[in-house]
């Protein structure tokens, strides 16, 4: 593919490198048109900003003057200043007094956790919060960041953090690459190329901190001694240094890859999981392949994709193995319909069905395709008009009902009116005349 037009890669960062792999497509949408993946109106605060929220407070919390010592009052002011900063919620919300005492509650447990973790580590220390690195890719390129918490120790070892509302499903680092979770990887590589100018430390463990869950073991423990780390809880967290050079040399090579199919132009809808596509806001516009829906009898199937995706293909697929088990299963054929928006699209699924019963070379396979009884293909409104003509006696309609549009309506009662207007023209004639 080409380069597009006008569209640089100058500066990027750990997250739109992930974006990029999840989806190319949805990447360009909201990075080189500027277009807004837009959140649903909600009442209540969403996950997005929730973790945004409680991560403000943690980081509050370790603010070095007061060593994490707060009184309830204190808390609650702290709370109350963050809500009015971060304009999470509205003053006169009457939700907001219990979530606050929910917050200030949550606060004195982060911070019981924090004194339990220090008692035992007393040689940590918080280096950096939202420590913000700038490292250069290249010539060309420069990523761009923000490190949430890096503790040290006197020796120099550092253990860099990244909180999260929740860690589930957040696997070892040897899965790392795999499933394109590249942060933490983005911020060893950072700290070691200099993107934080008063670092000269030595890099021992990277771990997610669940905020839930008061528990930061999820990451990578470099197996070497330190007053910084827990014993190694998770065996899959452990690694040796020379696993560590090896994970950042496939990452370094990962993201020139991923560099070089962004300047070559490429963003193209392929996701990398398509389970995404089905709540994804941008599959009515996209033309990433439908996942592959399987055939499940007596259940009801939702595809959604955008236009040229594949939906019609998926629909005569599920068609023949729908009467390919129900023959197997009955002895008989099914009874379907098939409803289009228009009458292309409905010619269009007759031809690829008589197609396809040709390749299988089944004869039985166009005598039920040309039979009404058993096989309906219309458009709605036309699936529509053949029930309420089945059942217009139980709807107390006449047999020769008619369904007619607006245009149609509109121009028989303009028929109605001037052929009124004629007869009482004629009638005033004939009056006159007597």
């Amino acid at each position: 593919m080409r380069p597009i037009s006008g569209w640089t890669l100058k500066e990027l960062s750990p997250s739109s490198i992930e974006s990029y792999l999840k989806c190319p497509f949805v990447f360009f949408a909201n990075k080189g048109f500027r277009l807004l993946d837009m959140d649903e109106i909600d009442l209540d605060l969403d996950v997005r900003q929730s973790g945004q929220f409680y991560h403000a407070v943690a980081d509050a919390l370790l603010d070095p003057t007061r060593r994490l010592v707060w009184s309830e009052v204190e808390l609650m002011e702290l709370v109350e200043d963050l809500k009015n900063k971060h304009l999470i919620i509205s003053e006169t919300d009457p939700t907001w007094e219990p979530r606050k005492a929910k917050i200030v509650k949550w606060s004195q447990h982060f911070l019981d956790f924090e004194k339990d973790w220090l008692s035992t580590y007393p040689a940590t220390q918080v280096f950096g919060r939202e420590t913000s690195w700038k490292s250069p890719w290249g010539s060309d390129i420069v990523f761009r960041g923000k490190i949430d918490r890096l503790d040290i120790n006197a020796e120099g070892q550092a253990v860099l953090i990244d909180y999260k509302s929740s860690t589930a499903g957040k696997a070892g680092p040897r899965s790392w690459l795999a499933n394109n979770d590249l942060q933490l990887l983005f911020y060893i590589w950072a700290l070691r190329s200099g993107g934080v100018s008063d670092f000269r430390g030595e890099i021992v463990g990277a771990f997610y901190y669940d905020l839930k869950k008061f528990d930061r073991s999820k990451g990578l423990h470099l197996r070497q001694e330190s007053t910084l780390l827990a014993s190694l809880v998770r065996k899959n967290a452990g690694v040796s240094p020379e696993e560590l050079e090896e994970f950042m040399l496939e990452f370094e090579k990962k993201i020139d890859q991923t560099l070089f199919r962004m300047n070559q132009g490429c963003y193209q809808p392929e996701p990398d999981d398509q389970k995404d596509c089905q709540k994804c806001r941008w599959n009515q516009i996209c033309r990433a392949p439908p996942s592959e829906l399987k055939f499940q009898p007596d259940t009801n199937l939702l595809l959604r994709a955008g236009a040229g995706a594949g939906k019609t293909t998926t629909l005569i697929r599920l068609f023949f193995e729908t009467v390919d088990h129900f023959r197997s299963t009955h002895k008989r054929w099914p009874r379907i319909v098939l409803t289009t928006f228009t009458r292309k699209a409905t010619q269009e699924i007759r031809e690829r069905l008589m197609k396809e019963a040709l390749r299988r070379e089944d004869p039985e396979l166009f005598r039920l395709l040309q039979s009404r009884y058993y096989v309906q293909i219309s458009t709605i409104h036309g699936v529509l008009s053949l029930f309420l003509s089945r059942s217009a006696d139980k709807l107390g309609l006449p047999k020769d009902f008619q369904l007619v549009d607006e245009y149609s309506l509109l121009k028989h009662e303009k028929s109605v009116l001037k052929k009124r207007a004629r007869e009482e023209s004629d009638i005033s004639g004939a009056s006159g005349g007597v």
